[in-house]
């Protein structure tokens, strides 16, 4: 869904003058946050497990993971809100506001995806039971 939404992105803000591009915008806005939110709270709040990564793991990875692991969530949130935002805001120089933290926020979420499949990988070659319990 995430990769749908960067390749479909709007290339002006006054492409929003069309209505029914617009709604378009706002449903797949609502969509996309909406399970990346239930996704969010079920990942933090629902799973009674302690952490996957082996006892042994430095305290500066297990930082990191959780780090990376929230920063997905909340830059994706982030787009979504900042993208409806866009939408909606009566006032342009607001709205360049939320261009500017959408661009922004657009361009840091590919280095968090980034830095999970690098963890990803580093633990599938570890074969230290991380991966597997993903998928739990």
């Amino acid at each position: 869904m995430l990769g749908y939404g960067y390749l479909t992105g709007l290339e002006d803000v006054d492409q929003l003058q069309d209505l029914a591009l617009l709604q378009r915008e706002v449903l797949f806005a609502t969509v996309l946050g909406g399970v990346f939110a239930i996704r969010w709270f079920g990942v933090t709040y629902l799973q009674s497990r302690s952490s996957a990564l082996p006892t042994e793991t430095p305290q500066w990875q297990r930082t990191a993971a959780k780090l990376v692991k929230h920063g997905m969530y909340i830059s994706v949130l982030g787009i979504v809100l900042s993208g409806l935002a866009i939408a909606y805001s009566p006032y342009a120089s607001l709205q360049s506001v939320f261009v500017f933290l959408h661009e922004l926020i657009l361009g840091v979420t590919p280095f968090l995806i980034g830095a999970h499949i690098m963890g990803v990988v580093f633990h599938m070659v570890k074969r230290d039971g991380v991966v597997r319990s993903m998928w739990r």
